[in-house]
């Protein structure tokens, strides 16, 4: 999160705040797009034990290490840090947001599964991030 705010803060200082914008509301949609029609991850689920030797900790460490390297959050974080200026609020508020998110994921994973089918999620994640993306670029239209 600290060094897509911080590429974001320094964009921030050299492009105009309108093709920031720009860029931003057109990313969001993108994601949105790409949520919908992505292919989705394999291999997940696989043991962090297989052979014993090895910590749950450390493996989901280094997964989510791994995976927040190219992570859609990690570009918003840059978009939304270059738009607002504000990279340590934006960190935090990024930061802040993903702890939220994954203790809500870890808490009510299991009882959603049964209960909300998968591509309800997935169209419901997807409508959010094209709604954030219009909202964004209307701002610079009106």
């Amino acid at each position: 999160m600290a060094v897509a705010v911080l590429i974001g803060g320094v964009i921030n200082h050299f492009i105009p705040a309108f093709y920031v914008q720009l860029f931003s509301g057109l990313i969001f949609i993108g994601f949105g797009l790409w949520t919908i029609f992505g292919k989705e991850e394999g291999g997940e689920g696989q043991g962090a034990r297989e052979n014993g030797k090895k910590s749950p900790f450390w493996f989901v460490f280094t997964a989510f290490f791994v995976a927040e390297l190219g992570d859609k959050t990690q570009l918003a974080t840059f978009g939304l840090s270059a738009k607002y200026g504000t990279p340590l609020l934006v960190w935090a508020g990024a930061t802040l947001a993903m702890v939220a998110v994954n203790s809500l994921s870890v808490v009510a994973g299991g009882w959603l599964s049964k209960h909300i089918p998968e591509k309800l999620v997935k169209y419901f994640g997807a409508a959010l991030f094209i709604g954030f993306g219009l909202m964004t670029l209307a701002e610079i239209v009106f």
